[in-house]
């Protein structure tokens, strides 16, 4: 079993672009309005799509970062509840800026809520991740100096 590190030595938040909150928002908000004008029509229809409303937010809260932090040992990203995703340094090859179309279009996890934003981390183990911190160069700047004074524990 892996005992990691308690020190937060850095944390941020996820920045989000107006064309993000737009976009999520319109979801949110079409299902909802069909439910309104279904409800003139088809009661059942409307019932379906306000549970398909509630479902969607639902949805959307529960896969959008709340903040990132950067342990002595590894880089946490919290979800809303009890749930997070821990890479340990271990398994970073590397971390730098990435490009703005890997904000919409990507082969790996994607936890980015900006296209102005972007910062990819390579795995050995796992899918890659792409993040969307606030502090972008200082994000990077803070985990690539954390990563440098990171030492693998010994066997012995």
């Amino acid at each position: 079993m892996d005992m990691f590190s308690n020190v937060v030595v850095f944390e941020d938040v996820p920045a989000y672009d107006s064309l993000t909150k737009y976009i999520l928002g319109g979801i949110i908000a079409s299902t909802f309005i069909a439910g309104i004008v279904l409800l003139a029509f088809e009661v059942i229809g409307a019932v379906i799509m306000f549970v398909a409303t509630a479902i969607d937010a639902v949805v959307i809260r529960a896969v959008l970062p709340k903040r990132f932090e950067i342990y002595e040992d590894r880089l946490k990203i919290v979800l809303p509840g009890p749930f997070h995703l821990t890479i340990p340094f271990r398994d970073i090859i590397r971390v730098g800026q990435a490009t703005k179309d890997t904000a919409w279009i990507y082969w790996g996890i994607r936890f980015s809520t900006s296209s102005k934003y972007l910062v990819e981390i390579e795995r050995k183990n796992g899918m890659n991740v792409i993040l969307s911190p606030s502090m972008e160069d200082r994000f990077i700047e803070q985990l690539e100096q954390v990563r440098g004074n990171w030492k693998e524990p010994g066997i012995f």
